[in-house]
This record gives structure tokens, sequence and C-alpha cells, in this order.
């Protein structure tokens, strides 16, 4: 990396972005390759200054702002993108934004109805919404009734992002049955050396741009903390009918932007969508720096895509941006 390129990416670049650029680094040092990655997202580094003062694109995120750990922090800042969470802004882009299971859309009240918003139909990411949507798309169910089941089961919060997994036999009584948990078939999603394996999908309108294959060991497969992940095409993991299906899932939840928990049984070999994030965080744990990258980079392509759709000043709106363009 030049020392030019250095100097500009510590006038240009968010705070966050350059620690995070620099802690790869040194975790993983290999100055040739780290430098070409780094150089390709700043490709277009000599009109970084101006987009900062005037960005290219205003992003309204609205009720709440990004922190700078999700998925939309990290990509508006790596295509150049201002944020604001001022309606009264002149902005580009709408963005529904609020981290909770349930939204009141009266809180997008200072937004006129006829504004296109990303996301502004996800009223409802509960696990018990997930189970519903996930029957009427796919046509085969996930959750059960714990006291006529017979078999194991997962119960878990309804609420997003808990991980309080717990698997247990049933039938059980109606006594044991609590209203704040939903109750799912337990999905065999164990590998041959005793892993488990999730699939992280994320959805940008109608675009899957990758897969993250997440592994846990079984004694810890409702954390949060990855023992190694890798990423794959879409075609590779699911079939055009099952990626068909995931898009009119996101459809029918009123998701434009998130990310979906998606778990394979080995016992039938059907896909399960287990869980619903419009507020996404990441990449996931368990990544290497270059793998952050690599996945923020193919991600940026339909994410830059998805805004364009959405951009209500007209700039762009029928461009397709593939990713070597970025």
């Amino acid at each position: 990396m030049s020392s030019r390129a250095r100097e500009i990416g510590k006038r240009v670049l968010p705070p966050k972005v350059l620690f995070w650029l620099r802690s790869i680094r040194e975790r993983y040092w290999d100055a040739q390759r780290f430098g070409e990655i780094y150089n390709k997202y700043t490709s277009e580094i000599p009109s970084f200054p101006s987009r900062l003062s005037s960005p290219k694109r205003l992003v309204l995120f609205y009720p709440e702002t990004p922190v700078e750990d999700s998925v939309t922090y990290k990509l508006c800042a790596l295509l150049g993108y201002g944020i604001t969470n001022v309606p009264d802004r002149n902005f580009d882009i709408a963005f529904k934004r609020r981290d909770d299971t349930r939204f009141n859309p009266d809180e997008l009240s200072p937004l006129s109805d006829d504004l296109p918003v990303i996301n502004r139909g996800s009223i409802d990411i509960s696990k018990r919404h997930v189970n519903q949507v996930f029957e009427d798309v796919f046509e085969y169910k996930l959750g059960v009734d714990p006291c006529t089941y017979r078999g194991e089961v997962v119960a878990k919060s309804n609420v997003n992002a808990a991980h309080d997994g717990r698997i247990f036999e049933c039938p059980i009584s109606s006594s044991k049955v609590l209203e704040e948990m939903v109750y799912q078939k337990a999905i065999d999603n164990t590998t041959r050396d005793g892993m488990v394996v999730d699939y992280r999908v994320p959805v940008h309108g109608e675009k899957i741009p990758l897969i993250y294959l997440k592994y846990r060991p079984y004694e810890t497969r409702f954390s949060n903390r990855n023992s190694y992940v890798y990423i794959a095409e879409p075609e590779v993991i699911f079939t055009d009918d099952e990626l068909q299906n995931i898009i009119s899932f996101a459809s029918k939840m009123g998701i434009d932007f998130g990310e979906f928990d998606i778990l394979r049984d080995n016992k039938d070999d059907r896909m399960y969508i287990v869980d619903a994030n419009n507020t996404p965080f990441g990449p996931p744990n368990g990544l290497t720096g270059f793998q952050e990258l690599e996945a923020l980079h193919r991600m940026a392509a339909s994410f830059k895509n998805l805004l364009n759709q959405f951009d209500k000043k007209g700039h762009g709106s029928q461009d397709s941006v593939p990713a070597s363009e970025l």
C-alpha cells in the first residue's frame, strides 16, 4: 500500500473503518495481499474528500441511526455514502431502521406515505411470525404444537436475538407451555465431525449476494460464537426453487434488506428459515480479516443496486452495478 493511499485513507475514511483495517493488517499480516484488497476498496479514493463534504448520496436511516458494527454502516462507509438521522435533510434514500422485534409504522409519520422507504413493510420479525410466513411460502411447517408433537422440539424466545434455545422431548402438558416462547421442530444440522452448520443468508431486494456457512460445536449450537465461517455461492447451497422461495419469504416479511438464519435438516433434506433480521450486524465472527473485506465487497454491489431502486431523486435508478465496478 503506498504512503499516499495510506495518508488519504486517514483523512477520508471513518475512524471506525480505519481502526478495523489496521487491526486486520496487524492480525493477518501479508502486505501484498492486504494491499490488493485495501486498494480494491479505495480505488476511487481521490474522490472521497468531496464525498464526505458533499457525499454522492445521503441515506436517511430513521428512526434509528445504524451503529458502527452494523452491515449498513460498513457498506455505506465503503461506498462513500453519507448517513443522517434527520428527515428534514435533503437525503436521497430513506431506510427504516429500528433494532427491535416489532415496529410501529406510526414512527415513520415524519416521512410522506408515498416516499419509497427500504424495509418500510417490515414490522414484525418475531419467531412466531417467521414460522407462519415460512409455512405460507414453503408449504411445510417449522412450528409445532408441543402438546401434540412427538419428538425433539426447540423452545426459544419469541423476540429477536435472544439466543436462548433449548431442546426437549414432546409432547408436554399444556401447563408447561409458555406464551413468551415459540416451539419448533428440532433440526438435525450436524456435520460428520460433530459440529453444527447454520446458513446466514443476506437478502438485498431480489438478490442473494452470498451465503455464510457458520460452524459451531453441537454443545453451543444456540450461541452466537462461531468456530469458523466459510463463504459460498448461493447456488452451491440451495436449489433454484429454494432461492426463489427465500426471496418470496423476504417479500412477505416486508424485508428489502436483511439476513436470515437457515438450517438444513439431515433427516428430510429440507431447508428451514428459523430467524429473520432486518438490522443485521456483521459480517459474522469466525471470518478472517480478508474474508470480512471480501464479503463486504461482494455485498456492496447488490446493496448499491437496492439503493438505486429506492433513490427518490432517480440517481442511477435503472443501473445495475457489478461488483467488479465498485
